[in-house]
């Protein structure tokens, strides 16, 4: 213990206090931040923005093997993609869809739209459930929010 440490012994627990303070609102700050899909569609593609440890609401490992081609037509945002999903890496390709909050694959009236008929994962930001029937059959599901939450270099606005 320094002297500092033994002569100040409430400044040490006010550090503590400070520096869980400050963590705690640098995390609402990343939840309060303005951003859009934009910026989402930034993380999965940029790997250094997107969380090195990715996993399914379910709980099952997902790593990108790759983002896929960012579509600027209409049509899923990310064509093509590559993710090793579960403990055995089971290897599923096709198209990546993104919103900031699970409704919007309703909202965006996809389960009736063709195009989205090969989409593999849906990635948004807060978690939440899209019902599996309005999914493709077998795509995974994505929250971003608690492994962006993990890195504590990250903010929406260093995209910018």
């Amino acid at each position: 213990m320094t002297l500092w440490a033994t002569a100040f012994p409430l400044a040490i627990h006010y550090k503590q206090f400070r520096d869980r303070l400050i963590a705690q609102e640098t995390r609402a700050a990343l939840d309060a931040e303005p951003f859009g899909e934009r910026h989402l569609h930034c993380v999965w593609y940029d790997n250094t923005y997107r969380p090195p440890r990715l996993k399914t609401l379910e709980g099952e490992p997902v790593e990108v093997l790759n983002a896929g081609r960012w579509n600027l037509e209409a049509g899923p945002d990310f064509l093509d993609a590559q993710l090793a999903v579960g403990r055995d890496r089971r290897v599923v390709s096709g198209d990546v869809e993104i919103h900031i909050h699970a409704d919007g694959w309703a909202h965006h009236g996809h389960s009736r739209d063709p195009r989205y008929s090969n989409v593999v994962a849906h990635i948004t930001f807060w978690p939440g459930r899209v019902p599996e029937p309005s999914l493709p059959p077998g795509a995974i599901q994505i929250s971003l929010r608690e492994d962006l939450h993990r890195m504590p270099d990250f903010f929406f606005a260093a995209i910018d």
